[in-house]
């Protein structure tokens, strides 16, 4: 059987490993060297030393002697065919055929992310260190999109350059009101909560404001827009437009393969349009479902899926941490500034202490490396 997996993700290569662990041979296709700890992002493009940090060796993404790591950018698939063209690191380009194909690039959102492009690690370091120059040089930075991004944004700059002056400018009155499943009122109102205290300028509400409109009404500024998400460029080019939701996402099957496209076609992670809040952790479940369907049992995906007795205790064990109770369902956590954040999830909005544990100093690279078992640089 003949696996093929584009984009080196945490969805990518949880589903490549899922797949090595039930005995299939997999190519996974990747267009960086080193795989990027988005989740780092923007810490990777703000503070000195932690690009080091976020690069991550892809060299042990496969295990089997059969798989293969192909470092190139995927052009186009022809799912009547069975086939991916791909253009490789040495410009030379390669057509890969395959049984099952599965889409992970994820989706583009501006700041805290790498080009489109094929990029070895020393073209991903000088990236990096030229955005965290571009953001030292500014006296004055503005930020646009009041979402998980844009607060993340705010509060590294802000950590990293205290004597910086930070706007955040969000088109709606709450954070993150793009949430999908929304978050809930308390959680938006903690948010607001310790950008206060971070001295960061917010302007909520007044609509969406142009590049042009910022820049006349702060001369000098650099200006950063992390509004929304939606498939990159090259992901628009490769795939049939009929595959793509009006939001820029793969629509998917609760199986999650792709809605409209042959059955041997899958999408996970952020791309897939499965209902989640677009986070890490749901990458692990996504790779299960379609490892599980591609071994022919047919098995659906659901956003919602919880263990209510552990839901149950969860208020009990973590009280003295609960901040505020709330309808919402969502589980999220925002990283704050270097050592800060704020999490929702059970119902309950969790207060500094339990949230600012998941902030440590590598802002989650050592769980990256245990999760996706990537291992030591």
């Amino acid at each position: 059987m003949r696996v093929v997996v584009i984009g080196g993700s945490y969805a990518g290569i949880a589903a490549t490993r899922a797949l090595e662990a039930s005995g299939i041979d997999v190519t996974l296709i990747e267009r960086n060297e080193w795989f990027f700890h988005k989740i780092g992002g923007t810490r990777a493009c703000v503070k000195p030393g932690y690009e080091t940090e976020a690069l991550l060796p892809l060299t042990r993404a496969v295990k089997r002697p059969a798989s293969r790591l192909v470092h190139g950018a995927a052009l186009n698939v022809n799912a009547a065919e069975n086939k991916v063209e791909v253009e490789l690191a040495n410009g030379e380009h390669e057509t890969i055929e395959y049984d099952h194909l599965i889409l992970a690039m994820g989706l583009s959102h501006g700041f805290g992310q790498l080009p489109e492009k094929v990029m070895s690690k020393a073209e991903m370091l000088e990236y990096l260190r030229a955005e965290q120059e571009r953001v030292r040089a500014a006296n004055v930075v503005v930020i646009v999109g009041g979402g998980a991004l844009g607060v993340e944004t705010s509060t590294q700059i802000k950590a990293t350059h205290p004597d910086k002056e930070v706007h955040l400018y969000h088109s709606k009155k709450t954070f993150l009101s793009a949430a999908t499943p929304p978050v809930a009122d308390e959680f938006s109102d903690a948010v607001h909560e310790k950008l206060e205290q971070m001295d960061i300028v917010m302007h909520l509400g007044g609509g969406r404001r142009t590049r042009e409109d910022l820049e006349k009404e702060h001369p000098g500024a650099l200006v950063i827009f992390t509004a929304g998400c939606a498939a990159s460029a090259s992901t628009l080019q490769m795939l049939p437009e009929e595959w793509l939701s009006s939001s820029g996402e793969v629509k998917v099957l609760p199986t999650l393969q792709v809605d409209g496209a042959p059955s041997n076609v899958y999408a996970v992670g952020d791309l897939a349009a499965s209902g989640d809040f677009k986070q890490a952790r749901c990458t692990k479940d996504h790779a299960k479902v379609v490892v599980s369907n591609i071994n022919g049992k047919r098995t659906v995906y659901n956003p919602s899926r919880s263990n209510p007795w552990f839901a149950c205790l969860v208020p009990y064990l973590c009280s003295s941490y609960v901040r505020a109770r709330t309808s919402s369902t969502t589980q999220v956590s925002l990283y704050i500034g270097e050592t800060d954040g704020i999490t929702q999830g059970f119902g309950l909005v969790f207060s500094d202490k339990l949230a600012a544990k998941a902030n440590h100093s590598d802002k989650g690279v050592s769980k990256a490396k245990k999760y996706l078992g990537l291992g030591d640089v």
